[in-house]
């Protein structure tokens, strides 16, 4: 079956050069790379399916950014118009993922810290009869102490670990 024709999009020269600029910098995060090439080659008359080939990426892809360009054509232009010394970070901020969906954070940073500084203190000196802090005894003194209203063990295991705090594996309660 052959792919429908789609009509290039059409890209002012500053555009151009600031998407020439990001799909070629040094310090340019690869997706925004990727993403500018993807504009920039769907300015021209190569379809969809031969810039999906091109970069390595689904056609899906390359069409999503064709039409997510597309609708926001007319802000871009705006921005060129009116303030064109915004434009290359307008086109930054177009090229980066969309916020996506799912579930709020229940935790907040607040707590978060209050569990980390509770692995960092000693369960001796909190009137604690064990040594180290696990997973699971932190997750409990934490709903005791009133930090959170409930967490499980290996969410309190993600937080220390993106601290960079080690503790026991398993608890040993006896």
């Amino acid at each position: 079956m052959p792919f429908k024709q789609v009509t290039p999009i059409v890209l002012s020269e500053l555009q151009l050069d600031i998407l020439e600029r990001l799909a070629h910098g040094r310090t340019t995060e690869s997706n925004i790379k990727r993403r500018a090439k993807i504009l920039i080659l769907a300015s021209t008359d190569l379809p969809a399916h031969k810039i999906a080939e091109k970069m390595n990426v689904s056609r899906p892809q390359v069409l999503s950014w064709r039409n997510r360009f597309l609708a926001a054509e007319e802000s871009l232009l705006n921005i060129e118009t009116h303030e064109p010394k915004k434009l290359k970070a307008a086109i930054k901020a177009f090229l980066k993922d969309n916020p996506r969906s799912g579930k709020t954070p229940t935790i907040t940073s607040k707590q978060k810290a209050e569990i980390i500084a509770l692995a960092c203190q000693s369960p001796l000196d909190l009137g604690y009869p064990f040594t180290q802090w696990s997973h699971e005894l932190l997750a409990e003194k934490a709903v005791e102490r009133g930090i959170v209203p409930t967490i499980s063990s290996s969410h309190v295991g993600r937080f220390l670990k993106s601290a960079g705090i080690k503790t026991t594996p398993n608890t040993d309660m006896d």
